[in-house]
């Protein structure tokens, strides 16, 4: 019950600022067309944390699948071997998502309090001249926000906190279960290549051919359950990746337009406010950031493509030729399969890997230097 009432008052927060700050634009965009500009990316970044939020909502089932799937897979690889690969996986996982989620709240915190740094300095310093008081970004909640600013400083800086939340645990959701997918498919790999190794210590293919290696009936029933067993986990690294990837698909192609929009606009403010360094550090380091997160979507994706093609790889180096007869079926469907490579896409529309992520920047960058030709 206690998880409800925060999930229900966190909704109500965050979409009233989404209400409050779409009205304050469109108020002032009628008095300064740039001021409303400056305020485009802010909300955009609000508009893809909502999509976040209702894709936690609305794939709920999908989430419990993949949470089940890992645990499910650590309690398949606790006393075996191949556990030291999962175990791995999962602490080098957990280290990046502990860094880019602490990057993503210091930028957050420095973006949303800049603008009161200001008051911070009239507070201590007695001056004749006084800056207004402003939030970050531009609200209208019908009263005179400057009269009423310390009233609305709580709610509004508790709501652009939610958001860098949403945002993060976005993210790091993602990383973490392609991370582990991408330990499924490494685990494949290495079972595949030392598949033989038990029974044959010659890995020279001119020896094996010399001495004519022959199997015995028992090390020809042992290849076979190893290998069924390789395929079974190739399945089942499948379908953990097919679910992870239908999860993610959608809304990471909105996050990603969404991304490519903010990069834009706050290339083009900070290269118009040069001689301005609050606009500078603010906008200068939200186009870095839009970078970075484009950067963290991709290189997953790039990751578990890769080590789908890593099985393939292996398949192929395996001494295929001293298989026993009722396995070179098996082989040729395993190997039929790894061909086709598991990868992450935005909705079928782009696969997320280092050459989308390439695409995208030399993109973000056309409508940069357009929208300098036009301003």
């Amino acid at each position: 019950m206690p998880t409800v009432v925060v999930f229900l008052s966190l909704h109500r927060l965050i979409i009233t600022k989404g209400r409050r700050q779409i009205r304050g634009i469109s108020n002032i965009w009628s008095v300064s067309h740039n001021s409303a500009v400056e305020c485009i990316p802010p909300t955009i970044t609000l508009f893809y944390s909502i999509t976040m939020y209702f894709n936690v909502i609305f794939y709920t089932e999908e989430i419990k699948k993949v949470l089940l799937f890992i645990k499910n897979d650590h309690e398949y690889y606790m006393n075996r071997p191949e556990n030291k690969i999962l175990q791995y996986y999962a602490v080098q996982g957990s280290k990046i998502g502990f860094y880019y989620v602490g990057y993503l709240y210091i930028t957050c915190i420095a973006y949303v309090l800049l603008p009161t740094v200001s008051l911070v300095i009239d507070e201590i310093v007695s001056s004749n001249h006084s800056e207004g008081k402003s939030f970050p970004v531009v609200l209208d909640y019908g009263v005179d926000m400057e009269q009423y600013f310390y009233h609305l400083f709580i709610p509004v800086y508790a709501s652009m906190l939610m958001i860098a939340n949403a945002v993060a645990s976005y993210d790091n959701t993602y990383m973490l279960h392609v991370q582990h997918t991408s330990a499924l498919f490494a685990i494949v790999s290495y079972k595949l290549r030392t598949l033989l190794d038990s029974l044959i210590n010659l890995k020279n293919d001119r020896l094996i051919k010399k001495y004519n290696i022959e199997l015995s009936l028992a090390d020809k029933e042992e290849i076979f359950k190893k290998l069924m067993l390789c395929i079974k986990e190739h399945q089942n690294a499948i379908e953990c990746a097919d679910l992870v990837e239908s999860l993610f698909s959608k809304s990471i192609l909105v996050v990603q337009c969404c991304s490519v929009i903010t990069l834009t606009i706050g290339g083009v403010e900070t290269v118009l406010n040069l001689d301005d360094a609050d606009y500078v550090m603010r906008f200068g380091g939200l186009a870095l950031s839009q970078v970075i997160h484009i950067f963290v979507l991709c290189l997953p994706g790039q990751r578990l493509l890769n080590h789908s093609e890593e099985v393939h790889a292996a398949a192929c180096e395996m001494m295929w030729y001293i298989l026993p007869e009722n396995c070179l079926n098996l082989y040729k469907f395993l190997l039929a399969r790894t061909m086709v490579f598991n990868k992450i896409t935005a909705f079928k529309l782009a696969v997320m890997s280092m050459e989308t992520f390439q695409t995208i920047i030399q993109t973000a960058m056309s409508y940069f230097t357009v929208l300098l030709s036009l301003i």
